[in-house]
């Protein structure tokens, strides 16, 4: 995997995800928000892998959610940026949520119809994480909603040094 990187506007790089899935989120009826802080956050990273994996998560969000809401927020503490795409989907039983991050496995929802996908959304977007100096935490409550964490450094090590 070839990196790319550069400096760029993290809200330019949201407003564009938003907009991207906008259409997808109001033919189901659901709202879909960016919550960003009003400072400018500028990373030094590889912009579309960062695209790439806030696509996948917020995707996955609209996909899997029928009623509620889709949120968008950023934020920057240390040196660090974190992403956090939230749902008010069907949620994630605890005996699933080791699955999540895993090559081809599926989560079936009891009472939810199948959604159509090869379940390596999350595996490859977690190794582009890492490869980025950056990881992707979920936490789920089944029946409420789930919420992907993205957290990334502004500055990738090798733009550091």
């Amino acid at each position: 995997l070839e990196l790319s990187i550069e400096k760029f506007n993290l809200s330019d790089l949201l407003y564009e995800v938003r907009d991207s899935l906008k259409l997808n989120a109001s033919q189901k009826g659901l709202s879909l928000f960016l919550d960003m802080p009003e400072q400018t956050i500028y990373m030094e990273n590889d912009r579309r892998r960062i695209r790439q994996i806030i696509v996948n998560l917020a995707g996955n969000a609209v996909k899997y959610t029928d009623t509620g809401e889709i949120k968008i927020h950023a934020e920057q503490t240390n040196g660090k940026v974190e992403i956090a795409v939230s749902d008010t989907g069907p949620g994630i039983r605890e005996e699933d949520m080791k699955k999540l991050f895993a090559a081809f496995s599926r989560i079936n929802i009891p009472g939810h119809s199948i959604v159509e996908g090869t379940g390596l959304g999350l595996y490859l977007s977690q190794k582009i994480a890492a490869l980025l100096d950056g990881d992707i935490q979920a936490k789920s409550v089944f029946g409420e909603g789930s919420v992907f964490i993205l957290s990334l450094p502004l500055r990738y090590k090798e733009a550091v040094s």
